[in-house]
């Protein structure tokens, strides 16, 4: 399903728009947002920008949260000379940084070495984070988010990370995000399915429940198939049963 018409266009607002430091894009399952993160990353490496990205995933068994900051400063060395260099002395020192906590990792891995690097000259980089929700634990991803909403609020331009965030609408995420979406340095992007995606869910829920029904039962009914897809998209006034 084509849920954006020109993905283009979402990828220039998260790496052009120096205003906004963090963005967070969610939608319902099935809306797309990991097309749409690859997408991003695919765009940014096009126009010359340097990203890195994170994609969480329960199939994949990507869902440890301890991973996140340690593989994101891992490609930040492969990219940035000067940030590989800081980053190395600070291991040397403290070769178990890998076991800490999320904060301290965040802390030692990002933003400590960025601030080092103060008063030179380093490009803005595009952090992308797919599948926020799909981190094994709550806790843990509202850790991830308060983490990186308090660095742009207290850092702002001294750490030159711009932040994408794609996950579900989950209460907890929101509920970290919440108390800085009037700052400019947010902004949030809700990813919905549109009515003209109705007839291609139909057609896939009656073709994949209709071998399960007997064969003088006429099944799924058309009410029910109009409920499924409301619950699909999450976001759409509910049919009466």
């Amino acid at each position: 399903m084509q849920h954006i018409n020109d993905i283009t266009a979402w990828t220039t607002h998260i790496n052009q728009s120096q205003q906004h430091h963090l963005l967070w894009m969610w939608g319902p399952a099935g809306v797309g947002k990991s097309v749409i993160a690859k997408s991003c990353a695919e765009k940014t490496a096009e126009k010359g920008r340097l990203s890195v990205s994170f994609f969480f995933s329960h199939t994949q068994h990507v869902d440890d949260p301890k991973w996140v900051f340690t593989t994101i400063a891992h490609q930040l060395v492969q990219k940035m000379d000067k940030y590989r260099q800081v980053l190395g002395s600070k291991i040397q020192h403290n070769q178990d940084l890998h076991t800490k906590g999320l904060d301290v990792q965040f802390c030692e891995l990002i933003i400590k070495p960025f601030l080092e690097l103060r008063g030179q000259k380093v490009e803005d980089k595009t952090v992308i984070i797919d599948g926020l929700d799909e981190c094994n634990g709550d806790s843990a991803q509202s850790k991830i988010m308060e983490l990186v909403a308090k660095s742009v609020i207290e850092h702002g331009d001294k750490i030159p990370l711009l932040w994408a965030f794609f996950s579900r609408p989950e209460s907890h995420i929101n509920h970290e995000f919440s108390p800085y979406s009037r700052s400019h340095l947010f902004a949030k992007v809700e990813l919905s399915m549109s009515e003209s995606d109705d007839g291609d869910i139909k057609r896939y829920f009656r073709d994949k429940l209709r071998p399960l029904a007997s064969a003088d039962t006429v099944w799924p009914l058309e009410d029910t198939l109009d409920i499924l897809i409301v619950m699909a998209q999450g976001c759409r006034y509910m049919p009466p049963l």
